[in-house]
């Protein structure tokens, strides 16, 4: 398949073309120089298997851009979980972090700051050897 970007949620919405949870998506290995994931990790209960699921599809080099609100944030989400627990599984910095490392990426930035609406935010950008 060849396509510049895909929108992947667990719902069908605007600029989603692949509804599937992230830990299920079947891409080929070494297919994308970017992954990006906003507003993704606080809703998944598997975030960590989702991400290791999805980091042998970005190129040697790639990076991965990720976004999230911190527990220091307001609960927020879609009416709609699959998971059937009105999911808000809100973590800090550092536990994405050390997840990343272990997986090998080397983390090139990292801050937090505030969203006026959700509270704080926590940015990542990591590299694929």
């Amino acid at each position: 398949v060849s396509q510049s970007r895909y929108g992947i949620d667990w719902a069908e919405g605007k600029n989603v073309d692949i509804v599937v949870p992230a830990k299920e998506t079947e891409f080929d290995n070494e297919n994308f120089d970017v992954i990006l994931s906003v507003n993704h990790l606080e809703h998944d209960p598997d975030w960590t298997e989702s991400l290791g699921h999805n980091f042998p599809a970005l190129k040697p080099g790639g990076l991965i851009l990720l976004r999230w609100a911190t527990r220091n944030s307001l609960p927020h989400g879609p009416e709609f979980d699959p998971h059937g627990k009105h999911g808000y599984y809100a973590k800090d910095l550092g536990e994405v972090v050390d997840p990343l490392t272990e997986h090998g990426m080397e983390v090139l930035f990292k801050s937090q700051d505030n969203n006026p609406c959700i509270g704080v935010m926590a940015n990542v950008i990591a590299r694929k050897p």
